[in-house]
């Protein structure tokens, strides 16, 4: 009858060469063996899942009252990262976002083009020419690494990004 493989020990045989053959060291190896191959196969599931990267584990939706702001949460430092704001306000005109947040990237773009810029109480503030839903992109390049996090306000509603870039 055939056993599991776990319950199977290694046959001692009697060598003539005099060469300790150590069996309890080879049991040992092969079980350290197969935890090496357990961590590897998680590590690798969770890099396909966006752990250190894209992939549907690395992205964050908040909704709140119909609005909504979608981001990564793990991206690379010095690469190209997005932040973007669909709002269903018909008078969505100002988008705030929290300036310490943004001294921990370079910002690229921004998408429409806000008809001002300024900065006060802590916040960049961008004015848009835009009346109806409409969809606010920024793409961001961190210049640095480790955990960020901050907020973005669009009309009084409040939204906290927390993100980790990798080095």
């Amino acid at each position: 009858m055939l056993g599991s493989v776990s319950a199977m020990k290694p046959e001692k045989i009697k060598n003539e060469i005099g060469i300790p053959e150590s069996i309890d060291t080879h049991v040992l190896g092969w079980k350290i063996q197969r935890i090496g191959w357990l961590i590897f196969t998680l590590l690798l599931v969770a890099a396909g899942m966006g752990l250190f990267g894209n992939g549907p584990v690395s992205y964050r939706t908040e909704i709140i009252q119909n609005d909504t702001l979608r981001y990564q949460k793990f991206i690379r430092y010095q690469t190209e990262a997005n932040l973007s704001f669909v709002v269903n306000s018909e008078q969505t005109n100002r988008l705030k976002l929290q300036l310490s947040y943004l001294k921990n990237f370079d910002l690229q773009q921004i998408s429409p083009e806000p008809k001002s810029t300024k900065i006060s109480g802590g916040f960049v503030v961008y004015d848009f020419d835009i009346s109806g839903p409409a969809q606010i992109d920024f793409v961001l390049t961190p210049n640095t690494y480790g955990n960020v996090g901050g907020s973005a306000q669009v009309e009084n509603k409040s939204f906290l990004i927390s993100q980790f870039i990798y080095p």
